[in-house]
């Protein structure tokens, strides 16, 4: 067989193995994200739960102290919850080095409003709570994890092929 044309089939090869990595990682990843997204959305609305429960709750202790768990366990969704008239009542994982500048919880509400809908939190017929969230960061970079696989999946098959033609 010619050693131009078994070259040409490996390259061939090794470009459409790559390719196939890169996709079948790509949908994985982007399945893994939805699925996270889905979880943390029942987290969020676990929260705006335990709040609710929280402060309109009566001296059972031992609820209370499974609601407060709640709050406290939330170690990677981002949280905002306001009032009607937007003052913002409780933050939970947000950056506290950046939170020290004023413009930083504003600007994080904003951002969560663009994100979608708040949980409404109904403490009484006219009382409610807005539970705003972001993903997490660990979901953030999950999402953008495939990309930068497929850069790097990309950046080897370069390197092969100019191995392949020297």
């Amino acid at each position: 067989m010619n050693t131009y044309k078994q070259k040409q089939r490996w390259k061939l090869l090794l470009f459409i193995v790559a390719v196939l990595i890169g996709l079948a990682s790509l949908l994985y990843t982007n399945l893994l994200v939805r699925k996270m997204d889905r979880e943390e959305h029942k987290k969020a609305a676990l929260l705006a739960d335990a709040l609710r429960q929280i402060i309109g709750s009566s001296s059972d202790d031992s609820n209370l102290d499974f609601y407060t768990r709640v709050l406290v366990d939330n170690e990677t969704v981002p949280v905002i919850v306001v009032d009607s008239n937007n003052n913002i009542l409780f933050t939970r994982n947000l950056d506290s080095v950046k939170m020290q500048h004023p413009k930083y919880l504003d600007r994080k509400l904003r951002q969560m409003k663009a994100n979608g809908d708040p949980i409404v939190i109904i403490l009484s017929p006219s009382e409610k709570q807005y539970l705003y969230f972001n993903q997490s960061v660990i979901l953030t970079q999950l999402a953008y994890y495939p990309y930068i696989q497929f850069g790097i999946i990309f950046l080897f098959i370069l390197v092969a092929y100019v191995a392949f033609n020297s």
